[in-house]
């Protein structure tokens, strides 16, 4: 697992490789490394904006089937539409050793949207950091 300053660099790498103008976060990490992950997410001294699914707004009409249907916080039906989101996107970047990552992967191969820019998260490189001992 990396830190967040490796994830930014890996995240930015990508993004330039593929030339993203936006990135999709579908993570279950604390809001607060969210929020350091986004304010240190650049590209060309620009914000990479990151988005996530958002939560119910009676004003917006994304997720009115889910709701009528009763569908709406239930966990399996949000992590199938972030892995049906993840899928379609140009590119993906998955966490190794997740299955999560691992149904988005076989997904992207099977409906053929997979890039050559799709990586795991730090792929290959070892934490830069060193765990405190006690």
């Amino acid at each position: 697992r990396c830190n967040i300053p490796q994830a930014v660099n890996c995240i930015s790498r990508v993004a330039e490789r593929a030339n993203t103008p936006v990135i999709y976060l579908s993570t279950d990490a604390a809001e607060s490394e969210t929020d350091l992950l986004q304010s240190l997410t650049m590209l060309n001294g620009r914000t990479i904006p990151l988005v996530k699914r958002p939560s119910r707004n009676l004003a917006e009409k994304w997720d009115a089937l889910l709701y009528r249907h009763g569908l709406e916080g239930d966990s399996q039906v949000e992590a199938m539409l972030d892995k049906t989101i993840s899928a379609m996107s140009t590119v993906f970047i998955g966490a190794s050793g997740s299955t999560f990552t691992e149904d988005i992967l076989r997904l992207r191969k099977d409906w053929r949207t997979g890039s050559v820019c799709d990586e795991y998260l730090c792929q290959g490189e070892q934490p830069n950091f060193i765990a405190d001992t006690e």
